[in-house]
């Protein structure tokens, strides 16, 4: 698609800090960082544990910066459309969608419930009257319900 003649937009789309933070240049090295992030935090969860890898990638506020750098850089890219038209709303809907999801990862662990319900099974009797039947963790307080006794 051909870019809009410069006399066409307005004066805040070509500013240049604006045209840097809606550059495609920036989502490329954006994107790779949390790629390796996310490989590195994949492999410390196998090589140790969930919580070293929570602790020292996904919660790391290195890693949140960069995940709002991410959603700065896709409204960026969207608003560097306008005035949308009619064939602009597949991009704006997919932008949307991956702000939405890095919004949603960044109020999570905040706001977030964390948890597991254990099930009975046929196969394992380990699960009996009294042990824990949930376990739900938030940011604020841990909770445990058990089983009633009959």
């Amino acid at each position: 698609m051909a870019k809009p003649d410069v006399s066409e937009q307005p004066a805040w789309q070509r500013n240049p800090v604006f045209e840097f933070f809606a550059s495609l240049k920036l989502a490329v090295v954006l994107l790779a960082v949390l790629i390796i992030a996310a490989i590195a935090g994949t492999i410390y969860e196998s090589s140790f544990d969930a919580k070293i890898a929570r602790v020292y990638i996904y919660g790391a506020p290195w890693f949140n910066l960069w995940l709002v750098l991410l959603a700065v850089n896709l409204t960026a890219s969207a608003l560097s459309r306008w005035p949308w038209r009619k064939h602009h709303i597949a991009f704006l809907i997919t932008h949307l969608g991956i702000i939405a999801l890095l919004i949603g990862s960044l109020i999570g662990p905040i706001w977030g419930i964390e948890g597991f319900v254990q099930l009975p099974s046929k196969v394992n009797r380990a699960f009996s009257a009294g042990a824990p039947l949930a376990q739900t963790h938030t940011s604020l307080r841990s909770r445990t319900a058990t089983m009633p006794r009959k």
